[in-house]
């Protein structure tokens, strides 16, 4: 009768814990076995038994033999086989240990069943530790797997166990390595020499030695997987030792003696660290084909007095560890480096100081692609590759030369330091690729022997005062005559002008994209990139009078100001503007108009020249832009406006400067106006605003006031809606002849006391014309200048002053000046073509001007005796609507001692307040 317990079974003097074990059951040859302790394989309680393999597990009363299904040793476990044994199907599973302990008399016989016949399962461990002189005896074609993790180990030297692992040997026929398995050599015993260890198939396997050996003779040693050395491992006699797939460990390995066999590494993938290695004149070969992979700081020396060195022929990747030592390597292949600090030089760089650099070939490679920023060593390359992330600088001032390709990849930057340069020798290719950049740093250069190429793909930032290309540039040997260097500047490429300080831009045919950065003037040449111009930093990027871009080019700006002169329309740049920064100034102070580009979006617009107009269209100012006009800026919108558009702008006008308009709309506030959703207006009273349409405009008040105000062109300028205002220190405010101001209905006019001229001239006189609502929409109008136009014709005039002055008439209609006697041909004429001579008496003290007869020249109407009386005195002052008749001679340049002499147009002015309200007159005097 069976007996079932879930967890334990209870056996003479033993209790073992295991799961679902079924007591009172015999075990069959045939069963499957698990070990459920450690011991020996012959003693059948430590095995389990089960019919299925899966459940019913009892203590089994066999040990296993080849009969059975399959026999696993579990973790945890040390089985010993000490006596004959045959076995087949056998797992060695992770953490558990199968120790070979046959004596003299006694073997291992592996049968061949289905599959693998013994397995040493990852974690697992086969340990030869025989007596005897017999290795396992495999049958037929019986194998032992050793998988990845797995560990066959050979801790005596007894058998020559080399066998499990030398290629030639029977044993290893029957043995299979896979990748990453593992033969330990634990014996202080020498392992075989003059032999291949492991098959030369892809699998890698380790090669790991936890006793010091010594190892090699005068015929090659081959160990086709890694060698992971744990002890010292020395190196003897004059055959090559290949690690083909590199060497690792904690222990130290190299060589004996000064002469002796090369170490050789030669897998397609190897690693290298741990221990020091020790070099004898024939060196380290890395051969062709070889990636050796550098996993810790790594010493190698060479042997006393020997001269051998590292000679790389494949690729040797160091990423951020360092090789040290006394040896030296010669770069035949490629080597990666990401180290911070470079390739050699210190003590911190990946060739240490004391392992030096013996040669560099025309043909290798030199990678720096660490994926930040990396100083690059200054030395002679073949072939230099800069890739990961960064920016790679070589720092010191040593030059950096290159036979083969400088090859820089998308997003890296290669820095010079601006004072060493770069040796492009013997025909080297610089490659700057798409979204790489290549910067100068300053005055370094890019030279060479040759015929060097430069490919600009990407950016190539150009630090040197004096240009790009060209002689005393950045790249010298690239001159427009005769060539030495060959730029090719491809599409999507950039050259960036990128000095802190003034910068002359080289004139050429090819540009793509420019860039202007890092501060100063840079002076620009006549040339047309076909692509984008982007202004950013403090720059001022200086076109003057020259020709920049057309309908190809593009403008993008963040900041920085944009200078442009010349005639037409400007900026020459026609393509697509995107502008969220910075300033356009226009400079042209020439007889021919500058016009600004229009319809274009601008962020800040500068007028500082005396001949600048808009284009063709609306000119819009983005939001948080401005338009300025500078002292002594004269800008011309002509009939087009200025628009805000969305967000608020600025526009400003500093004193000394005039901003023209012709819009219908006036100045501000509506779609025809010369501004229009503009939010702030700085306007300094000593600017000055034209109204210039030759017809009818409307003029719109200003909150801060007018500046001074010219009214020029012709029609009506008419005050609309709201108070116009003159600023109370504006200068004045000037009506041309053929210009009529208005103040309609809903309006009022407040001349703020300034000056007020009305112009007046041959063909047409000035005129303040209708207030509609009456003498409250005019107000402070108490400093008006009105002129009169007077043919040049000796004649009586009939005048009456529109303004009454609080000056003589002398001050006025004389211009404040007389002849006295008795020189009557000496003429006092200040202001010549204005005034006139007016006579009545030879005493100075009347004010008039005197003449051999003193006739008098101007009378009033005496309405009682209904007769003209002539005026006294011209100290008296003008009132408005008074009548005069006055004989005018012309101008005061005509001569009072000659009775015949030639006439002269004048003008006749006045300066006074304006009579507002109501002027009565009578129709039988002259108007009160």
């Amino acid at each position: 009768m069976k007996s079932l317990f879930t967890r334990f079974c209870l056996l003479p003097a033993l209790l073992i814990f295991t799961a679902s074990v079924v007591c009172g059951q015999s075990t069959l040859a045939t069963d499957y076995f698990r070990s459920s302790l450690s011991g020996n394989w012959s003693a059948p309680d430590i095995w389990e038994s089960s019919a299925d393999g899966s459940s019913n597990w009892i203590v089994s009363t066999l040990a296993p033999t080849e009969l059975a299904n399959s026999i696993t040793i579990r973790n945890g476990h040390n089985v010993i086989i000490n006596s004959n044994t045959t076995i087949d199907q056998l797992v060695i599973a992770g953490g558990g240990i199968l120790e070979l302990a046959t004596g003299t008399t006694t073997a291992l016989t592996v049968n061949d069943g289905v599959g693998n016949d013994l397995v040493i399962q990852n974690g697992g461990l086969f340990k030869h530790n025989i007596t005897g002189s017999q290795l396992p005896s495999f049958t037929a074609s019986s194998t032992l797997e050793v998988q990845t993790g797995g560990i066959l180990e050979i801790t005596n030297n007894a058998g020559n166990p080399s066998d499990y692992a030398v290629t030639s040997s029977a044993t290893a026929l029957h043995v299979i390595w896979n990748d990453g398995s593992i033969f330990n050599w634990n014996s202080s015993g020498d392992p075989a020499d003059g032999v291949t260890y492991f098959p030369a198939v892809s699998n890698i396997p380790i090669f790991r030695v936890s006793k010091p050996i010594s190892i090699g003779n005068v015929l090659p040693t081959v160990i086709n997987g890694l060698v992971e050395a744990n002890a010292v491992v020395s190196v003897l006699s004059t055959g090559t030792k290949t690690f083909r797939n590199g060497i690792i460990g904690t222990g130290a390995v190299g060589s004996t003696a000064i002469n002796g066999g090369q170490l050789i590494i030669n897998g397609a993938t190897a690693k290298l660290a741990g221990g020091s290695l020790t070099l004898n004149n024939n060196g380290l070969a890395i051969a062709t084909g070889s990636t050796v992979s550098l996993l810790t700081n790594k010493t190698i020396n060479n042997f006393s007095g020997s001269t051998g060195s590292v000679v790389l022929s494949g690729t040797l990747i160091c990423v951020d560890f360092i090789i040290d030592g006394t040896s030296k390597i010669q770069i035949d292949g490629t080597l990666k480096t990401t180290n911070v600090n470079g390739l050699a030089g210190s003590s911190v760089t990946t060739l240490a100081t004391g392992f030096s650099v013996s040669s560099i070939n025309s043909s290798s490679a030199v990678e720096y692609n660490r994926g930040a920023d990396q100083v690059v060593t200054p030395l002679s390359y073949g072939n230099l590759n800069i890739s990961g992330l960064g920016i790679k600088k070589s720092a010191a001032p040593s030059d950096v030369s290159v036979s083969g390709i400088l090859n820089i990849a998308a997003g890296n930057t290669f820095a010079l330091n601006g004072t060493n340069d770069l040796k492009l020798n013997g025909g080297g290719i610089l490659n700057i690729n798409a979204n790489a950049v290549f910067d100068s740093g300053g005055e370094s250069q890019v030279s060479g022997g040759g015929s060097p190429i430069i490919n600009v793909y990407g950016t190539f930032i150009c630090r040197d005062m004096d240009g790009f290309s060209g002689v005393g540039t950045s790249i010298p040997g690239a001159t427009s005559a005769s060539p030495t260097t060959t730029v090719n500047l491809f599409a999507g490429s950039t050259v960036e002008y990128g000095r802190g300080g003034n910068q002359q831009v080289t004139s050429r045919n090819d540009y793509k994209n420019i860039v202007f950065s890092g501060g100063g003037v840079k002076m620009v040449p006549t040339c047309s990139p076909f692509g984008t111009v982007f202004i950013k930093d403090n720059v001022i990027a200086d076109v003057s009078n020259k020709s920049f871009g057309d309908s190809s080019t593009n403008l993008t700006m963040v900041s920085g100001r944009l200078i442009v002169g010349g005639t037409g329309t400007k900026p020459d740049i026609a393509g697509v503007y995107s502008l969220t920064g910075g300033d356009i100034e226009f400079i042209n102070s020439g007889s021919t108009a500058q016009a600004i580009r229009s319809p274009k979006i601008y962020f800040n617009i500068i007028v500082s020249g005396s001949n600048v107009k808009n284009g063709a269209g609306i000119t819009t100012i983005a939001a948080g832009g401005s338009f300025t006009v500078k002292a002594g800026g004269i800008y011309d919108n002509n009939a087009q406006r200025i628009d805000g558009g969305i967000g608020t702008q600025t526009f400003t006008m500093e004193a000394g400067s005039i901003f023209k308009t012709g819009t219908t709309g006036g100045f501000s506030g509506s779609n025809t106006a010369a501004t229009n959703n503009v939010e702030t207006f700085n306007i300094d009273p000593k600017s000055t605003i034209i109204y210039s349409r030759t017809s009818d405009q409307t003029v719109t008040p200003l909150t801060s006031g007018y500046p001074t105000l010219l009214l020029k062109g012709g029609g009506l300028k008419t005050v609309t809606t709201g108070t116009f205002t003159i600023a109370a220190t504006a200068d004045s405010v000037v009506i041309d002849p053929s210009v009529v101001f208005k103040v309609s209905s809903a309006a009022t006019a407040n001349f703020n006391n300034r000056p007020v001229i009305v112009h007046s001239s041959a063909s047409a006189t000035g005129m303040i014309g209708e207030i509609t609502a009456g003498s409250s929409a005019l107000l402070n109008a108490t400093n008006v200048t009105v002129e009169r136009f007077i043919p040049g014709r000796r004649a009586f005039r009939f005048l009456s002053s529109p303004v009454t002055t609080t000056s003589s008439i002398k001050s006025n209609w004389m211009e404040g000046q007389s002849n006295p006697p008795p020189a009557y041909s000496v003429n006092n004429n200040n202001t010549p073509g204005y005034g006139t001579h007016i006579t009545g008496s030879s005493d100075p003290a009347n004010g008039f001007d005197a003449t051999s007869t003193n006739n008098p020249s101007l009378s009033t109407f005496n309405k009682t005796t209904q007769a003209w009386q002539p005026v006294s005195t011209t100290s008296g002052t003008l009132t408005a609507g008074v009548g005069y008749r006055l004989l005018v001679r012309g101008s005061r340049s005509v001569d009072l001692s000659n009775n015949a002499p030639a006439s002269s147009n004048t003008i006749l002015r006045v300066n006074g307040a304006i009579k507002v309200g109501t002027v009565v007159y009578n129709a039988t005097t002259t108007p009160l």
